[in-house]
């Protein structure tokens, strides 16, 4: 690691210590009483497009089901993709540290979510500071072994069929008792 890295990830790590201070909840909530559900991707260049779109169709089904969902996405590219249908940011939208910043991200951290699901399998810092900075009763994720306690419920992505392993994440929610 060089030193700017180094001296990047400290200010990083004191930016996200400093906001997860503030937004902890004690409150659980399984998905059949859940409201509001936020879900996380990464739309960077070489993500697998098919996963996208089984992020959108269970998006979809969740507000069939009556939930409030909200997108968001990023993408390490320096521009936003034309013609997504969800919120999203980019490169550009880190600061110096690499914490996420700008009126969309500032608008998402605003919001409370019942659930926040992170929908990326690879590391993102700025997935990584949204997911653990959100004000959310319920946060899940894929399991990272270095990361063992950053979601409150953390499955693992050993599955290569992505529609699948959402319908395991969407039973493992509706099965919590609360």
């Amino acid at each position: 690691m060089s030193l700017k890295s180094s001296i990047q990830n400290i200010f990083y790590q004191q930016a996200l210590k400093r906001k997860k201070a503030t937004v902890k909840s004690n409150e659980l909530t399984n998905l059949s009483k859940a409201k509001s559900v936020a879900l996380l991707i990464d739309i960077s260049s070489g993500m697998d497009t098919e996963v996208n779109k089984a992020v959108l169709d269970y998006a979809q089904n969740l507000r069939k089901r009556g939930k409030i969902v909200t997108v968001f996405a990023f993408t390490s590219e320096p521009k936003i993709p034309e013609g997504l249908d969800f919120d999203s940011f980019c490169k550009k939208d880190l600061n110096w540290a690499l914490v996420p910043k700008g009126r969309k991200v500032d608008e998402f951290l605003s919001k409370e979510f019942d659930i926040l699901i992170s929908l990326y399998s690879g590391e993102s810092g700025a997935l990584d500071f949204l997911a653990q900075s959100a004000k959310a009763k319920l946060t899940v994720g894929y399991y990272r072994e270095k990361q063992s306690d950053f979601y409150d419920l953390m499955v693992h992505n050993r599955s290569q069929n992505f529609d699948k392993e959402m319908k395991q994440i969407d039973k493992v929610l509706m099965m919590i008792n609360v």
